[in-house]
């Protein structure tokens, strides 16, 4: 569950979640996803570990449409990352889903950077 995609940058994480969405590759997605890492699938539940995460996921990959995530703020902090983002599904003209994401990201030894807490509609009015 790893991937080969360089992330040497939070944004680069963003647009590798966006790619690897987009090919609904689960295994690729999955390795974006630091070790014992927390996704809030929707607001007020969230799941931990990558067998959670996974299953979480499946709605999500479940929606048509292309993915696009813009990457709004990034606060680096060593080894650490707080980001925002704003993210959408579209299919045509039709936006199946759009939102406001908060994400702590880890730098791991590889240089890459991974999801440590991603809550895709944490930064939206109504996210808690």
């Amino acid at each position: 569950m790893t991937t080969t995609t360089t992330r040497t940058t939070p944004r680069d994480l963003h647009q590798a979640l966006a790619d690897a969405f987009n090919r609904r590759n689960l295994d690729e997605i999955l390795g974006l996803y630091a070790e014992g890492a927390t996704l809030a699938p929707q607001p007020g539940q969230s799941v931990t570990g990558k067998k959670e995460i996974a299953q979480a996921l499946q709605g999500f990959l479940a929606v048509p449409g292309t993915m696009r995530i813009d990457t709004v703020y990034t606060l680096e902090a060593g080894p650490l990352a707080l980001t925002r983002s704003l993210w959408s599904i579209r299919e045509g003209s039709e936006t199946r889903i759009e939102a406001r994401g908060t994400e702590v990201m880890v730098r791991g030894a590889d240089g890459n950077w991974r999801f440590a807490v991603d809550h895709p509609f944490g930064a939206d009015d109504k996210s808690w």
